[in-house]
């Protein structure tokens, strides 16, 4: 009998909103975090305006707000981030059909373009695995 696996997305699938974003609010709050979102906004048109790539917009937001933490403090921030704040992101419907298909027997894996600094110690929590930015 061949294994089934579900996939499932993370940010706006299992989530109601986008985890980058709420892990910068978590950390800093919402002044700083607009502050922030306020200089990257020449990064953020560029973006929008197919000038920039995901990629690198990404890697710009992430830099701004993170660069010179301690790799340990950022996962810290994560872990805590993973245990009190992931629980109130997800959506019901959708968190109810990945443990569906666990119970099911069935390998959960989730994707996400974000950061498995803080998805995959959630992901430990759930017994699912984890295919996430680095």
């Amino acid at each position: 009998m061949k294994k089934q696996i579900a996939f499932f997305d993370f940010d706006g699938t299992l989530t109601h909103k986008d985890s980058m974003f709420a892990i910068v609010k978590y950390v800093y709050g919402n002044g700083y975090f607009y502050w922030g979102m306020f200089l990257l906004l020449p990064t953020l048109i560029g973006f929008k305006l197919g000038l920039i790539d995901r990629q690198l917009t990404k890697e710009k937001y992430l830099h701004f707000f993170f660069a010179g933490m301690p790799v340990t403090t950022f996962q810290n921030y994560c872990d805590q981030f993973s245990e009190k704040i992931i629980p109130k992101m997800l959506r019901k419907e959708a968190y109810e059909k990945m443990k569906w298909h666990q119970q099911a027997g069935h390998e959960v894996v989730l994707v996400s373009a974000s950061a498995e600094n803080w998805l995959k110690p959630w992901c430990v929590s759930q017994d699912i695995n984890c295919l996430a930015s680095k």
